[in-house]
Order: C-alpha cells, then sequence, then structure tokens
C-alpha cells in the first residue's frame, strides 16, 4: 500500500500574496474613477467661477458694463 501524505493544515490568515492583490485592486479602482472624479470637481469649480462673475456684473450695474 502506498503512504498516504499527512494533510497539512494552512492557516487561514492573510498571505503576502493576497494583501498585493487587495493593494492592486484598490488602486487600479482609484485609477479608473480618478477622471470622473476629476472632471466632476473642475466642473463644480467652473460653475462657482461663472456664479462669481455673475454676482459681480449684477453689482456693478449696466451702465458702467458697456
Amino acid at each position: 500500500m502506498a503512504r498516504k501524505k499527512p494533510k497539512t493544515s494552512r492557516k487561514k490568515g492573510f498571505s503576502l500574496r493576497n494583501i498585493l492583490s487587495v493593494i492592486l485592486a484598490i488602486i487600479a479602482i482609484g485609477l479608473l474613477f480618478y477622471p470622473i472624479v476629476v472632471n466632476y470637481l473642475a466642473g463644480q469649480q467652473n460653475v462657482k467661477s461663472v456664479q462669481k462673475y455673475d454676482n459681480q456684473l449684477s453689482t456693478i450695474g449696466n451702465s458702467k458694463v458697456k
């Protein structure tokens, strides 16, 4: 009869490979959503700039704008 190999019990903790996989997945998701977030923030900044300009024009009055 052939000898049976003893079962080795593996620890159920995080290995270095799993940790690196999670870190790389987080970086990949961040890179995926980076352009979307930056575009949204730039749009918000543009809206604020236009509103500020409109407020300044309304305080100046029509006579000084021409």
